[in-house]
């Protein structure tokens, strides 16, 4: 395999995909090119290409099921479909399945070509990174743990943390650092098919096995022999595929739907999910041989809230990758402080998005409270009410030192220890409760007393854990 990184081309228009190959040319990264459905996945399965230009209408396939495929096989690639009938409701239903645009022809080859530079400049930077971003301790044990694991013989790991942590993320490094690196790395997202479809994704169908199997094809645990198979949302298998996953565990012999034929695959099987699975196993929808199939080697993920410390280092990153226009954007004092705050229930994920949803729309700006989204309300809140309780306690009390505020972004992206944090929240928390007390437990006397909103107070009480 070549070095590059690579341009997947599929059209059935052979003149069509010689001349876009001569237009997209570049040092950068080598074009292949396919002419039909099946030649079009065996090069994908080969090459793991960064963007692949894919045709609507293949001889081979109906409309969007090389789509769906290459969705499920290449979560990481960027897939454009391309099409000559401008079909509108087709590139929404694409767009859907995950495809990146939709693009018609005959092409502004200028603006594909700005457009394939743009998605490896993005596929680059994101490898860069090894996926794992931050400075905490939970943070520096998980990159230990990864390390260890990734050099041990173990052939099947579990990753265990809400949805949005970065778990797919940990795969890929237990793969990187793996003897596996430079074999496939197949990832597929249990709760995204089907059953009946997610059990030929994985095993592989033989010609006829099911309605639309027109010719034999190989499963995703195919593609993966000799190197890593992510098994992302394993929690949401249904008990018959269960069954069939643990079979494979126990000894890597699988069988392709409607063959009666067994192949043997060597895989390194990772898999994921946000679901406690012992309470998912008491409650009969986990089997519990595969639980403990699964558990030989668990690694916790940690939530955003469970390391507040690499949220500035986050934010500088997401705010680099996703500059618009070469503009990187800055966060007002204040935005930080609330995003220290904020719980992030949608984790790394939320994060991601909010801060490329911002790049779009302030390029190279200065973000401030006002400028974040109407849906962010409460953070606006918080905010907010962050910045009257502390004008109430520079008031009420003389600290020793400065202390700076958590998440201030400095040029070395150094975030503020969690000790900092809960001391901030003991010296407001006793402020208020001083106040409570001053005013008899009036809450609108209190506030009035501290400065603030009513309405303000009570989301501090609320968020200290106040009772009152």
């Amino acid at each position: 395999m070549s070095q590059k990184p690579t341009l997947l081309i599929i059209d059935d228009e052979v003149n069509l995909t010689r001349s876009l190959k001569i237009a997209l040319k570049s040092q950068d990264y080598e074009i292949a090119l396919a002419h039909d459905a099946a030649e079009g996945l065996a090069a994908a399965h080969a090459l793991r290409p960064f963007m692949i230009l894919l045709d609507l209408r293949l001889p081979d396939s109906d409309g969007l099921q090389p789509l769906s495929r290459l969705c499920t096989l290449l979560a990481d690639s960027k897939i454009v479909m391309m099409s000559a009938h401008g079909d509108i409701s087709t590139a929404v239903e694409a767009v859907k399945m995950g495809a990146s645009d939709f693009v018609t022809k005959p092409f502004d080859v200028a603006q594909l070509r700005q457009s394939v530079s743009l998605c490896l400049a993005e596929t680059q930077a994101v490898r860069h990174t090894c996926g794992l971003i931050g400075q905490s301790p939970v943070m520096e044990k998980l990159a230990r743990e990864l390390t260890l694991i990734a050099n041990s013989h173990t052939r099947t790991i579990l990753l265990l943390g809400e949805s949005g942590t970065g778990k797919t993320a940990a795969a890929s490094e237990l793969h990187r650092q793996s003897q596996l690196g430079n074999k496939p790395f197949i990832e597929v997202n249990c709760a995204a098919l089907p059953e009946a479809l997610l059990e030929a994704e994985l095993f592989g169908a033989e010609k006829g096995a099911y309605t639309g199997a027109h010719r034999s094809r190989g499963g995703l645990i195919e593609a993966a022999d000799g190197g890593t198979l992510f098994l992302d949302e394993v929690g949401e298998l249904t008990l018959p595929t269960q069954a069939k996953l643990l079979s494979f565990l126990e000894n890597q012999r699988y069988r392709p739907v409607g063959s009666a034929t067994e192949k043997q695959a060597d895989v390194r099987v990772i898999a994921a999910t946000n679901l406690h699975l012992r309470n998912a196993m008491e409650e009969g929808r986990f089997r519990s041989d595969l639980f403990y199939r699964l558990n030989v080697m668990p690694v916790h993920i940690p939530s955003l809230s469970e390391r507040r410390e690499d949220i500035p280092l986050l934010m500088a990153y997401f705010a680099d990758r996703f500059r618009c226009s070469g503009k990187a954007l800055f966060f007002a004092e204040t935005v930080t402080e609330a995003f220290c705050q904020y719980s992030w229930p949608g984790n790394i994920r939320e994060l991601r998005n909010l801060i490329e949803r911002l790049s779009v729309l302030y390029p190279g700006q200065v973000i401030t409270i006002e400028m974040l989204p109407p849906d962010w309300q409460i953070v606006r809140d918080e905010a907010s009410s962050l910045q009257e309780v502390s004008a109430a306690t520079r008031t009420s009390i003389q600290p020793q030192t400065d202390v700076a505020p958590c998440g201030q972004l400095a040029s070395d992206a150094v975030a503020v220890s969690n000790p900092v944090v809960s001391h901030l929240a003991n010296e407001e928390k006793k402020i208020i409760l001083h106040a409570l007390r001053e005013t008899g437990g009036h809450k609108g006397n209190a506030a009035k007393l501290l400065q603030i909103s009513r309405h303000a107070l009570k989301r501090r009480l609320q968020k200290l854990g106040i009772q009152s």
